[in-house]
């Protein structure tokens, strides 16, 4: 695996965890 490819796995993750947060912060909201 290159460089490129392992930075665009860690950046595909961070955005998956932020959208994990987004989703439980919406839900404590309702």
């Amino acid at each position: 695996m290159t460089l490129t490819e392992e930075k665009h796995q860690d950046t595909g993750i961070l955005q998956h965890l932020q959208q994990l947060k987004q989703q439980k912060i919406l839900q404590q909201q309702r």
